[in-house]
């Protein structure tokens, strides 16, 4: 194992694209355990003018906070990218500002702002603890182990990193004090001999890491780097003193936080309940992040358990296209629901299909069943409602591309067809398409009433079309290959959900800013027929192919 590997995503799970808003109310959750004062402060910060949230041409990268002047709402930068795993970034700053603002509205100029000893306590408290929210709210086994490796690697890059960089500055200072001297070749060998003692026989260090001292802008601060492992030590204390002691401790470290720079750090950290001078402190930080990882691998082989118990029993294939019925006799005008959608979940968490007397599209997503109905109104649907034709599988990412530039659903089609040529064209796939769309054109029906008419029937009068402009959502494409033509439609079949969940259907035409496709590709596929009279009396060997043309295509 090299270095770099340590950057590999342990977890299927991908972050989420979400929006500023929705990524503040996230985080301002994930940190509610410091009390209602506290969260005040935040959402006057949060709220103010101060606080500077996307990129722009020319703006200083990364994020940070500072006070100025005689303001005790302190100014923050961001670079929002747009995903969940920025709101990591986001309380660590709110952190600082909620630290920087207590202490200047209970402290005069000169104790209103706190050493960076201490200062990184307060944010990375935050990281904390809303890495602990987001890891017991996971909603998977796979966002759980995501969570948990940031909540690790949090630790590993604060605590194991800074002190190997902490040992390398002591190593610089002493030997200038001791009448030595510096060159890039003894820094280098330094910092390589470091990386292969800390790191440990499980890794292959390689040369030219020792170079990476000259990546490290806080070298040129004197004895800097050490203040981020002692913080992340003490706010793994009072994070733990939290978990244990409820409001009480909460108090404790808000008082701390307005007492600004009033005494020396370890006075300041008494107020909170931790000890700087105390082995027992550090033990506790040791005792937290193995417990973290003891829960990592807990719920890693949990995972790996379960999926193992599933394929062996063969229920719940992640890799099976599962459908209901055929198309073809969904076209001659079986509206009967066979299959409920309790049943339908067991056998998938992302696909399309219809409801019951064709009441509308159906969009299959993360395991939820949405109706965009004849309205253009999208609903989830209950359990018990029946299903006459659907495809679904269980989603799991195979392949990913993002998508630019793309001005209709036939070069979106040619553009996905890339993959398929290169994958295979005789599998089954299911891609998730996440993004923007100048244009989209999409169509429902309404419900219909027995006796039924053949579907290219109702759509001359019966189905509705709605054209949607610059909005953000979920394309959700089933790819059937050309021998399926007798049993489905071959080729592409899409269907259309917004972000907010409020628009969806058909998908007939559309035009694509940026998106990010997420292929899954599947090689099983299980059939359940209807046990109907009306199914069971069909002539299917009438050649179809004109009239799923009509169905799949805008026809007026």
């Amino acid at each position: 194992m090299m270095l770099c590997d340590l950057d590999l995503s342990v977890s299927d799970y991908v972050p989420e694209k979400i929006s500023y808003e929705d990524a503040v109310n996230k985080g301002r959750e994930g940190i509610a355990v410091w009390g209602d004062e506290y969260l005040e402060v935040f959402d006057e910060i949060i709220t103010s003018p101060h606080i500077d949230v996307y990129p722009a041409e020319k703006k200083q990268g990364g994020a940070y906070e500072y006070l100025l002047g005689n303001e005790t709402t302190p100014f923050v930068n961001y670079n929002y990218d747009g995903l969940e795993s920025y709101i990591s970034t986001i309380v660590h700053e709110m952190g600082h500002g909620v630290y920087s603002e207590l202490s200047a509205e209970n402290q005069n100029i000169y104790n209103c702002t706190p050493d960076i000893f201490t200062q990184e306590v307060a944010s990375t408290a935050n990281e904390i603890m809303f890495h602990k929210y987001m890891i017991e709210n996971a909603d998977s086994e796979e966002e759980k182990l995501y969570w948990l490796d940031k909540e690790i690697n949090l630790f590993l890059n604060t605590i194991m990193i800074q002190s190997l960089f902490s040992e390398f500055e002591d190593y610089c200072y002493k030997t200038i004090e001791e009448g030595g001297a510096l060159s890039a070749d003894a820094l280098s060998e330094k910092m390589l001999e470091l990386c292969k003692l800390y790191y440990g026989d499980a890794f292959t260090i390689s040369d030219d890491t020792g170079i990476n001292w000259a990546r490290i802008p806080h070298f040129y601060n004197n004895y800097y780097v050490y203040q981020y492992a002692t913080s992340n030590t003490y706010s793994a204390s009072i994070c733990e003193m939290v978990e244990e002691n409820g409001q009480e401790a909460s108090d404790d470290y808000l008082e701390f936080l307005k007492a600004g720079k009033t005494a020396d750090p370890v006075s300041l950290l008494s107020i909170a309940g931790v000890d700087p001078l105390n082995d027992d402190t550090y033990e506790a930080a040791a005792d937290l992040i193995g417990d973290l990882i003891d829960e990592f691998i807990e719920t890693s082989c949990a995972d790996e358990t379960d999926k193992k118990l599933e394929a062996e029993s063969g229920e719940n294939d992640r890799d099976t296209m599962f459908q209901v019925s055929l198309l073809q006799g969904l076209t001659l005008g079986d509206y009967e629901g066979s299959v409920s959608v309790a049943d339908l979940k067991e056998k998938g968490d992302i696909g399309i299909g219809t409801f019951d007397g064709l009441n509308g599209e159906m969009i299959v997503l993360d395991g939820t069943v949405y109706r965009a109905d004849g309205e253009g109104k999208v609903e989830e649907v209950e359990d018990e409602e029946l299903i006459p034709f659907s495809n679904v599988t269980f989603f799991d990412e195979d392949e990913k591309e993002t998508l630019e530039g793309i001005d209709s659903i036939a070069l979106l089609q040619k553009e996905l067809d890339k993959k398929v040529e290169e994958l295979g064209k005789n599998r089954f796939y299911v891609v998730r398409i996440d993004g923007t769309f100048p244009e989209m054109n999409v169509r429902s029906e309404y419900a219909q009433e027995k006796p039924y008419k053949p579907l290219a029937k109702v759509l001359e009068t019966d189905q509705t079309f709605f054209d949607y402009e610059d909005i953000e959502g979920t394309v959700v494409a089933i790819y059937c290959p050309a021998y399926m033509s007798n049993m489905n439609a071959s080729g592409w079949h899409m269907h259309f959900i917004s972000k907010d969940r409020s628009k969806g259907g058909h998908v007939l035409g559309l035009k694509l800013k940026d998106a990010e496709a997420l292929y899954d590709v599947t090689d099983k596929f299980e059939l359940e027929l209807p046990n109907s009279e009306m199914f069971s009396d069909f002539d299917l060997t009438i050649d179809q192919s004109e009239d799923i043309e009509k169905v799949e295509k805008k026809t007026e």
